[in-house]
C-alpha cells in the first residue's frame, strides 16, 4: 500500500493525491504488461526446446509456482 508515499509525494510537490495516485496506477499497469510479456517470451522458449506449447509450459509452470499477487 501507497498510500503514506502518495500523501507525502502530494505534499512535498503541491500536487492533489489523485495526480500522484494516478501516476502510481500507471507505472503499476505498465510494470504488470511488461512482466506479462517477459512470462510469454519464457513460455515460449522453454515449449520450443521442449517441443511442446506455450500454453502447456504456462499450464506445468503455473500448477508449481505459487499464485501471483494481485494487488
Amino acid at each position: 500500500d501507497h498510500t503514506a508515499l502518495i500523501a507525502a509525494l502530494a505534499s512535498g510537490l503541491n500536487i492533489d493525491q489523485s495526480t500522484v495516485k494516478a501516476a502510481f496506477d500507471e507505472l503499476d499497469a505498465a510494470h504488470k504488461a511488461d512482466e506479462t510479456a517477459r512470462r510469454t517470451a519464457m513460455y515460449a522458449a522453454i515449449a520450443k526446446s521442449l517441443g511442446s506449447t506455450s500454453d502447456a509450459v504456462q499450464a506445468a509452470f503455473e500448477a508449481v509456482l505459487p499464485a501471483q499477487p494481485t494487488a
